[in-house]
C-alpha cells in the first residue's frame, strides 16, 4: 500500500511506482550479466544429446547441431524447432511443470521432465504448451497467506492493481465457483468487495459484499500506472 511507504520511515526504501534510477543500482551490472549467460540457461548439449531448456526465440549453434527456436511461448505455449544436425542426436525438450498435457509432435519418451526425440536429418518439430489459468496456494506455514490464493496462466504469475480494481485491495474477495477468462493481455475473474467498516471494533458479523469483476495484469507490468496498491495474493470467498 503506498500510504504505507509514506508514513511509516520503516518502508521508505519501498517504492510504489517504477523508479528510473536508484543512488546504488545494482540492476544494470545484474542485467548484463545475465544476458551474457543467457544462452546458457536456454540450451545445453552433451555428446549425444541437445538440451533444450528455457524457450526464447533465437538460433543456438550447437557442436553436433543448430537449433532454431521460434513462437511465443508465454502467450500461447506454441514452439517450432527447426534442427539440423551434424549427426544423428538426440533433442531432448523441456516440458514445462505447469502443462498438464503437452502435445508433441514427434515421436518422443519422457525422461526426468523432458521430452527426448531422435533426430538424423534436418527435422522441424512442433510443440504445444497450452498456458492455463491456475489457482495457486503457498505453504499453510506463511501466515501471512492464510486463505488467499495467487492466479497464474502457464508461467506468468498475475497481480491486482488499484489502476482496475479500486482502493483498499484487501477487500476483495476471489470467488473461485465462477471461471475465469483471458482477455487482452489480462485475467478476468468473478469475485466480491466488502463494504468497508470505518469501525476499528465491532461485534463481529458476516461483512456485506457486493459483486464485482476482479482484473490481474501480468506481475512484470505493475507499477506502471502512476502510484498505487498491488497485491499478489487475493484472499477467497469461502461462503
Amino acid at each position: 500500500m503506498p500510504q504505507a511507504s509514506h508514513c511509516d520511515s520503516r518502508k521508505a526504501h519501498i517504492k510504489p511506482v517504477r523508479q528510473k534510477w536508484y543512488g546504488c543500482a545494482c540492476c544494470p551490472p545484474n542485467l548484463a550479466r545475465f544476458l551474457s549467460s543467457i544462452g546458457t540457461y536456454c540450451a545445453s548439449e552433451n555428446d549425444e544429446t541437445v538440451f533444450l531448456h528455457q524457450y526464447i526465440a533465437g538460433e543456438y549453434q550447437f557442436q553436433n547441431a543448430t537449433v532454431q527456436v521460434n513462437g511465443d511461448y508465454l502467450k500461447d505455449g506454441k514452439m517450432t524447432f527447426e534442427i539440423l544436425p551434424k549427426k544423428p542426436i538426440c533433442v531432448a525438450v523441456r516440458i514445462p511443470g505447469w502443462c498438464k498435457q503437452a502435445v508433441i509432435h514427434h515421436a518422443y519418451t519422457v525422461k526426468d521432465g523432458y521430452a527426448y526425440m531422435q533426430v538424423d536429418r534436418k527435422t522441424a518439430i512442433t510443440a504445444e504448451f497450452t498456458p492455463e489459468i491456475r489457482v495457486m496456494q503457498c505453504s499453510n506455514l506463511v501466515r501471512a497467506n492464510i486463505g488467499k490464493v495467487a492466479v497464474m496462466r502457464g508461467a506468468t504469475v498475475y497481480c491486482c492493481e488499484e489502476a482496475d480494481n479500486g482502493k483498499n485491495l484487501q477487500l476483495l474477495r476471489l470467488d473461485l465457483t465462477k471461471p475465469m477468462r483471458y482477455a487482452d493481455g489480462c485475467i478476468l475473474a468473478q469475485g466480491y468487495r466488502e463494504k468497508a467498516d470505518d469501525a476499528l471494533y465491532r461485534e463481529y458479523a458476516q461483512a456485506p459484499c457486493a459483486q464485482t469483476e476482479i482484473r490481474l495484469i501480468p506481475y512484470y507490468k505493475w507499477a506502471n500506472r502512476g502510484e498505487n496498491e498491488m497485491t499478489v495474493y487475493l484472499p477467497v470467498k469461502t461462503h
